[in-house]
């Protein structure tokens, strides 16, 4: 009986403990019975605190430096990564920009139109067998990507290869495992763990070299079996919730008073966790606003790190050079990832996204107007800042907003909206480019969309009629 508590409803990912004499569940007794002496210490009683791996660290952060490491994956195979294949295949193929981009974004939108099923999958059945099925689906598009001959090839492996395996290897069961894993830390987990779509970016000059000296197809095969790698002990580290190994988000023990809560809550006391329906979300006003801000965004950043490589390279620079420079944006990202975080774990989260979107609305129409490199790789590098930062705040406040009760059907849901900006965006800037032969109509253009979003964050409030957590 106690062992079925301890492993709790097998398949739904859930965790049941079963009660004991004295007040203590079966976890507890069974995590103190499986710990040597030295483990259980003194300050937690003879019992190791719940949720530690070892003393002092919380499993959650396993969690979100696993999915940091498969963030950097997914950045460097991504869209990013084949931004650097985009020169190469323009060469042998013929393909206009607009005919590549919309690879990508039927790509993209297959995959959020498919947000709320793969949501349902991890929320009901856990992460480890979506990881396992989007790492397997992942490296044999990129095996079969090897292979293509023809457009219509190369869209149905984006579609039903890479980008899918990557939805379902690393972002998806990540962001629902972090939203569970943490609350008061929330910000920085969902940092730490965006954090690699920036690392992602020291991988892209050895991509763009390794395109050089073995051609676009072995790089292709290369690419797979390196998501294999890494992929597949990604799954032995994520776990759904932290009730699953008798925890609490963010280490709390039951009863442990908690910090003072955000700037946004009343002095000296933390905000009660929502609990929504899938339905109570979909009809509040904040889900439409939040998903359609966060639209926008995608529009501005995916059309620009996907045409990056190309813009740069337009202005007389080598693509190594380009491609030098496009890493060197993507690790700029990172200090901004960290910086948001950490803030919006103290401040007001949807302010701050207010503000960093209003800042790359700016940067964008500064790069929209700037004829020389002195000008424009500042601005890209103030871009990169925001865009970091927006990217690591979105998902937390996602769940800030909606809570962990169904918080992956509601994520799937909201992403859909992401589709408006992953589809348009790219295809908009290689149709602009086609028929003016440059991108400044384009980044003036992402320059007011990105102004557009910044108001509707502003007009986003959470849902009203939320319970509290029980």
């Amino acid at each position: 009986r106690w062992r079925d508590g301890f492993a709790g409803e097998r398949g739904r990912g859930r965790f049941a403990p079963a009660i004991i004499p004295g007040g203590r569940d079966a976890t507890e007794v069974l995590r103190g019975m499986s710990l040597g002496p030295t483990e259980r210490g003194q300050k937690t009683g003879g019992h190791a605190e719940p949720g530690r791996t070892r003393p002092g660290l919380f499993y959650g952060w396993w969690i979100a430096l696993g999915g940091c490491l498969g963030a950097a994956l997914m950045s460097a195979t991504g869209i990013s990564g084949f931004g650097v294949f985009f020169p190469f295949l323009e060469a042998e193929f013929g393909w206009s920009r607009a005919a590549f981009s919309g690879a990508l974004s039927v790509s993209f939108a297959e995959a959020g139109l498919l947000g709320p099923v793969e949501g349902a999958l991890v929320d009901r059945w856990g992460p480890r067998r979506t990881v396992v099925f989007g790492v397997t689906l992942m490296a044999v598009g990129f095996l079969l990507f090897s292979r293509i001959n023809s457009l219509l090839a190369f869209y149905l492996v984006l579609l039903l290869g890479v980008i899918l395996g990557q939805g379902l290897a690393v972002h998806v069961p990540m962001t629902v495992a972090l939203a569970n894993w943490f609350r008061r830390k929330r910000g920085l987990a969902f940092a730490v763990y965006r954090a690699g779509f920036g690392i992602g970016g020291f991988a892209i000059p050895l991509l763009g070299a390794l395109l050089l000296a073995v051609g676009w197809r072995n790089t292709a095969v290369l690419l797979g079996l390196v998501a294999m790698a890494v992929g597949y002990p990604l799954a032995y580290i994520v776990r759904l919730r932290p009730e699953d190994r008798g925890a609490l988000p963010d280490g709390d023990a039951p009863g442990q008073a908690r910090p003072r809560g955000p700037a946004s809550a009343a002095p000296g006391q933390w905000p009660a966790e929502p609990v929504l329906t899938v339905g109570m979300a979909l009809r509040a006003r904040g889900f439409w606003l939040l998903g359609i801000a966060v639209g926008l965004r995608v529009l501005v950043t995916s059309a620009v790190l996907l045409h990056f490589v190309v813009m740069v390279a337009d202005r007389g620079l080598s693509v190594s050079t380009a491609s030098f420079l496009f890493g060197v944006l993507l690790v700029t990202s990172i200090p901004g990832r960290l910086l948001f975080g950490l803030l919006g774990d103290t401040l007001d989260r949807r302010l701050l996204m207010v503000g960093a979107m209003g800042v790359l609305g700016v940067s964008t129409l500064v790069m929209s107007q700037a004829a020389d490199m002195r000008v424009f790789v500042p601005a890209t590098l103030v871009y990169a800042l925001m865009f970091g930062g927006l990217a690591a705040s979105e998902d937390a406040l996602r769940a800030d907003f909606f809570g962990r009760h169904s918080f992956g059907t509601i994520m799937g849901f909201n992403r859909t909206l992401q589709t408006l900006g992953a589809v348009s965006g790219p295809v908009a800037a290689g149709a602009i480019y086609d028929a003016t032969q440059s991108y400044e109509l384009a980044l003036l253009g992402f320059a007011v969309v990105a102004f557009i979003g910044m108001a509707c964050l502003l007009a986003a409030r959470p849902p009203r009629s939320m319970a509290p957590a029980a």
